[in-house]
């Protein structure tokens, strides 16, 4: 957390516990979290092949807003999404 933004770096799910919700809870977890910081918005990348996992985001209103070539490796693309805490 840097000043009211929060940098999601990693979560991850292991195989045989995928399909559970436990991304969700995961996810919801960070998002209280930055809540309770008075933080205002959620950064993270995710690879562009993840398709579970931009589910998951979109899904929690994260919005993509933008893409990084190559970021991962060659032909691993990083898609950049964000989502905006209110917490008035």
């Amino acid at each position: 957390m840097i000043e009211n933004e929060f940098h999601l770096n990693n979560i991850a799910i292991k195989k045989q516990f995928q399909g559970k919700g436990l991304g969700l809870k995961l996810i919801n977890s960070v998002i209280e979290f930055v809540k309770s910081k008075k933080g205002n918005l959620i950064f993270l990348e995710v690879m562009h092949d993840n398709e579970s996992a931009i589910r998951l985001y979109e899904k929690n209103g994260f919005e993509s807003v933008g893409k990084r070539k190559d970021y991962y490796t060659k032909g691993k693309h990083a898609i950049l999404y964000t989502l905006e805490i209110n917490n008035g």
